[in-house]
Parts: structure tokens; C-alpha cells; sequence
């Protein structure tokens, strides 16, 4: 039974490349790290008066009452872990990275867990956060407090599923030299591709600059893969400035052929140039359908 739909700020944490991790530091170094950085992670959100929900392997979902708190505790965390866990194992911070998605919204609190759109939002934004990032939505922005609100730099616009319209997209910059870097990541992105065109077995279907499309086992995503290894909502294909980007948000990954080489990426994005051929969840030898795509 639903109890309340209040307004609160989501917020996720994600432990970037963990299963890296465990390849290159061994299980024993690599469980005790994850630990940490988890136990930092659930540590920072309670001492901001927030609430963690629930842990999703390597990924931390939690509310807080207000997003200033949220930021607070997102800025915390990735100081904590960069200068804390990181340096005691390894000494090198960008070993271990997390990215921080945060939204504020109604949300339906059902028992111990928590719904609606803010939650696919804020899930969203912490898919699109790099490494080491921190990012949120304008509308969320809007509602911090001067000090928090000057920390926000406006870094994007695009399409989230759900939503009628593009949504702005902002960063919270928690270290002085990030400024400069988004400054650098902003500047002047060249054209590559007006129209995509994409075809899967029947399908044939024509993206520019106002569309995007959702890849996944969900009935209702634009392309549908009957496969188990094919996570409900697996991955999208979104334009911005110019390019247009295939976006990960699965437990398998995605596999990628294009005319630069060949690329695996898991909760990351990369840039589709070209031509070439993308196989969710599965290497290209295994795979039984792929996905063509080609810059027109």
C-alpha cells in the first residue's frame, strides 16, 4: 500500500569500474575497497540527514528531505573517497572513481523502498555522471541555497526517458580545478552527423537532434531484445552537441564495432562515429541479433 508521495532528493552513488577492480588488485584488496567505499558512501548520506534506501551491488540509492543536504552529502563522498579510501590502497585516487546522480521530486514511498519519476531521474543523471562527477538536473538546481547553487555549472541538454521535453542538465563542481576542466569539455565540439540511421532485424529507424532511443527487454523500448542477457532497460542512443553518444546502463555492458576499433563499455557512454555494429549484452561471436547503425 502507498503511504505518502512527499518531495524528496534522490540520489545514487555508483562505484565506477568495481569489477576492474577485482582483475587488478585481486578479490581479497578489490572486496575490502568496494567495502569501504560503500561504507563511506552510507556513512556520508546519514551524517547529511539522509536516508539510504537500498545497495544495488556496487550502487547506493538514498533520499534526503532536501537537495541541499544531498549535494552536501554527494560532495562528501567523492572528497572522502578520493582523498581517503583510494590513497590508503593504492595511492592513485582515479583507481577508484564514483559518479553521483541526484534529482528532487515527488517520489511514492511504498514500505521500505521508494518510486516515481524523481527516481528515474536522478537514476539517469547518475548514468550520465562520469567518474569523479556530480551531477543533477536545473530544476533541482534551482531549489539550493546560494552557496551550493554557486558550486552548479550548466553542461548539458538532453532527452530522459519519460519526459516530453529535453531536460537541462547541470554539474556540481566540487573541486576548483573541475572548473576548468568542464570549461575544456564545453568549448567548441565539432559536428560529426546530422541523422542517424538504425537497423535491427525488421526495423529501420532515422534519429536526428529531437529524438532518442531506448534499447532494452522492456516491451515498450524502441528497440525490444528478447534476451536474457539484455537488461530491461539496457542502453540508449542520445544526441548532443552535435554527436551522437550510445549510453550504457546495464549489468552486462554493450559491445561496440565501429571504424575506430572495437569497445566494451558498462554505465559509461561513448561516441558512435561512423558506421558500425553494437551487440547488448552479448561479445559479437555469442550474439544472434546485432544492431546496425551508420552517420548520415
Amino acid at each position: 500500500m502507498t503511504e505518502q508521495q512527499p518531495e524528496l532528493t534522490i540520489l545514487f552513488a555508483d562505484i565506477c569500474r568495481s569489477t576492474g577492480l577485482y582483475e587488478k588488485f585481486g578479490d581479497l584488496i578489490a572486496r575490502n575497497l568496494v567495502s569501504q567505499c560503500l561504507g563511506l558512501i552510507t556513512d556520508q548520506v546519514r551524517q547529511k540527514h539522509g536516508k539510504v534506501i537500498k545497495t544495488i551491488g556496487d550502487e547506493v540509492m538514498c533520499t534526503f528531505s532536501n537537495p541541499d543536504d544531498a549535494v552536501e552529502a554527494a560532495v562528501s563522498i567523492q572528497d572522502r573517497v578520493m582523498n581517503h579510501v583510494s590513497s590508503q590502497y593504492i595511492g592513485e585516487p582515479e583507481h577508484t572513481q564514483i559518479r553521483v546522480g541526484l534529482h528532487h521530486g515527488p517520489a511514492i514511498v511504498e514500505e521500505d523502498d521508494v518510486y516515481g519519476d524523481a527516481v528515474n531521474v536522478a537514476s539517469r543523471m547518475a548514468t550520465i555522471a562520469k567518474g569523479g562527477q556530480i551531477i543533477t538536473t536545473q530544476a533541482t538546481s534551482s531549489l539550493l541555497n546560494s552557496p551550493h547553487l554557486a558550486r552548479t555549472r550548466r553542461i548539458d541538454r538532453l532527452k530522459v526517458k519519460g519526459k516530453r521535453d529535453a531536460i537541462e542538465i547541470y554539474e556540481v563542481v566540487w573541486q576548483p580545478e573541475s572548473v576548468t576542466v568542464m570549461k575544456d569539455d564545453t568549448v567548441s565540439i565539432p559536428k560529426t552527423a546530422s541523422e542517424l540511421l538504425i537497423c535491427y532485424r525488421s526495423q529501420i529507424i532515422r534519429l536526428d537532434g529531437r529524438s532518442a532511443l531506448d534499447i532494452g527487454r522492456d516491451k515498450h523500448a524502441d528497440i525490444n531484445m528478447d534476451d536474457a542477457l539484455v537488461s530491461r532497460e539496457h542502453a540508449c542512443i542520445e544526441y548532443r552537441r552535435g554527436k551522437f553518444y550510445l549510453v550504457d546502463k546495464s549489468i552486462n555492458g554493450t559491445y561496440l564495432q565501429t571504424p575506430l576499433g572495437a569497445f566494451y563499455v558498462r554505465r559509461e557512454e561513448i561516441l558512435l562515429v561512423g558506421h558500425g555494429r553494437i551487440s547488448p549484452g552479448r561479445e559479437f561471436e555469442q550474439a544472434v541479433d546485432v544492431i546496425l547503425y551508420e552517420s548520415i
